[in-house]
């Protein structure tokens, strides 16, 4: 099961969300800057283009191997596939998006209808990122070893 983050604008409707993946993006490690320039990121395709640009002109020149700027070309995909989901995250926070909940599913498809339908499990619907199992609770036992006091 993947986790999903739901962003909307203030105001829009529920149906305008944007649902982001955690983890790593295929898509975005195999056409990075075609995969930021599709999610309207336009400064991250600038950079790892200028990133790609500068390895593979400045390998030969500083005398590496064709094999040594291949590897280094897939270790900036590599990064940029990691990192990818993350970036894209903060670019919706830049634009004014607030982060809504969370979902779980297998596909998108079926964490947009865990959450709108509420099925599922570990569905944070509207709800802060942090759960309230998590919340700090005050109680007369702090280590939890006598009861609930």
């Amino acid at each position: 099961m993947t986790v999903y983050t739901i962003h909307r604008k203030p105001g829009a409707p529920p149906e305008d969300a944007v649902f982001v993946a955690d983890g790593f993006s295929g898509w975005a490690f195999l056409f990075g800057p075609v995969w930021a320039l599709w999610h309207r990121m336009w400064v991250a395709a600038a950079i790892l283009l200028a990133v790609q640009a500068a390895i593979s002109v400045s390998g030969p020149l500083a005398g590496f191997g064709d094999l040594t700027v291949a590897s280094m070309g897939l270790a900036a995909s590599l990064i940029f596939g990691f990192e990818a989901q993350a970036l894209r995250m903060a670019a919706l926070r830049r634009a004014g998006w607030k982060e809504t909940g969370l979902a779980t599913g297998a596909s998108t498809e079926e964490a947009e209808l865990n959450y709108f339908l509420g099925l599922g499990e570990g569905l944070v619907r509207e709800a802060s990122i942090v759960p309230q199992a998590l919340a700090p609770r005050h109680s007369a036992d702090p280590l939890g070893l006598f009861g609930a006091g």
